[in-house]
Parts: C-alpha cells; structure tokens; sequence
C-alpha cells in the first residue's frame, strides 16, 4: 500500500512538472510600446518587447480582438514562445485592462 501510494505520488509531481515546462511562459505588464510589428511591456523594472504576427490572437473583453487594438498603457497578459535570436514571439496577448493615459 505504501509503495503503491509513494508510486502514484511521483508519478503526480512527475506530471505536474512535465506540464509546466510545457505551457506557455506568460508576462503581464503595461504596454508602454506599440510599433512595426512589437508590442513592449513593463511590470516594475522588467521591460519585455515582443513580436506581434499575424497568428497572434488578441482578446479584449473576452472576444477576439485585432491587433490595431493594442493601445500604450492598457494593461495585457502575454504568452509568449522564444522564437530564435533571443526574440520571444506572441501567441495570444489579453487585454486585462483598458488605457487610462487619456
């Protein structure tokens, strides 16, 4: 009983570690930077510039949104992949909170 409990247990922690490794890395910041294809966020002192292309999904009030949307200062979640040369590239980016710069 002990060693089949202890076998079910690594096999969870196992499993939960493969999980993580696999999913998308995320960043949540301000958009302080939309330009040529990039979207640039900040969260404290830690500024992220991202490659925005055309498979990337944005999401703005729970809909699917277009990338002309990105606005400076609205607040996004971004998941990201690396994408070679040290580049990390958008795979959906969702808008948590509107631009309150105006």
């Amino acid at each position: 009983m002990k060693k089949t409990l202890a076998a079910l247990m690594i096999m969870l922690f196992t499993g939960s570690l493969l999980y993580s490794k696999s999913a998308a890395p995320v960043f949540r910041g301000r958009v302080i930077d939309v330009r040529d294809g990039q979207v640039e966020l900040k969260r404290g002192r830690t500024e992220k510039t991202f490659a925005v292309t055309d498979k990337t999904v944005v999401m703005r009030n729970g809909k699917e949104a277009k990338t002309a949307d990105i606005e400076v200062c609205q607040v996004a979640r971004a998941y990201y992949k690396a994408a070679g040369n040290s580049k990390k590239e958008i795979i959906k980016l969702v808008i948590i909170k509107e631009s309150d710069c105006r």
